[in-house]
């Protein structure tokens, strides 16, 4: 896998891990740079780039960014979850569409419940929705 250069919307080379690393951890930056290389068509030219931003947007997942929003509101997200004995882990990352605008939001979470990181990110989310509606 490599990292890829939001500056210049294409990909560094630089390598952040072995492809059979199943251990490997994504860091939210990663994970925020994903979303960002789709959105800008960075990385995929801009059919493509659609293409799969259209697959997230069909992702049913709604209990994490999306869990206090408006149920009306556009998004394009991924999810993940991990499960090790009784540490949990929850992390998402999506583009929300508010009005002609969008923001970026990553959320890593990590615990014993899932259903108490879920009520986090959600709680997370509001705040920042609550933040670019009211400055928007």
């Amino acid at each position: 896998m490599v990292v890829l250069n939001q500056r210049y919307g294409r990909y560094s080379g630089k390598k952040v891990s072995d492809s059979c690393d199943t251990n490997y951890k994504f860091k939210a930056r990663e994970y925020s740079i994903f979303l960002e290389a789709l959105y800008n068509a960075g990385y995929l030219n801009m059919a493509s780039s659609e293409y799969a931003s259209s697959l997230l947007a069909k992702c049913k997942f709604k209990e994490g960014v999306l869990k206090n929003l408006p149920t009306d509101v556009k998004v394009i997200h991924k999810f993940g979850e991990y499960s090790a004995d009784n540490d949990k882990e929850l992390h998402e990352s999506a583009i929300i569409y508010i009005n002609n605008n969008a923001y970026l939001i990553t959320i890593m979470t990590k615990g014993h419940e899932f259903k108490k990181l879920s009520e986090l990110m959600g709680h997370i989310s509001r705040m920042v929705y609550d933040y670019m509606t009211t400055s928007a």
